[in-house]
């Protein structure tokens, strides 16, 4: 089953910066905490973070307004063969 939600926050930084940070692996390791992130700012690209507990692809970069990320962690439900057709 899929869900749709969005997450906002106020961050003392500019939009390039956050962005910027959230696609580079050392940058998303600082503001997460989580270690090690392997990520990259490509559009297709997958990305693993939390030590693989976190998957996913950037969907869709619009530098530095918006990213689209299709992510799933180690606790959701085995995927469907309607999600697996949808990759």
């Amino acid at each position: 089953m899929q869900f749709e939600f969005s997450v906002s926050d106020i961050v003392p930084a500019s939009a390039q910066e956050i962005y910027d940070a959230w696609l580079s692996s050392s940058g998303h390791e600082k503001m997460t905490g989580g270690k090690p992130a392997q990520i990259s700012p490509r559009e297709g690209a997958e990305f693993t973070v939390w030590n693989g507990y976190i998957t996913g692809r950037n969907l869709k970069l619009e530098p530095p307004r918006r990213l689209v990320q299709s992510w799933r962690t180690t606790k959701f439900a085995a995927p469907s063969a309607t999600d697996v057709r949808r990759k």
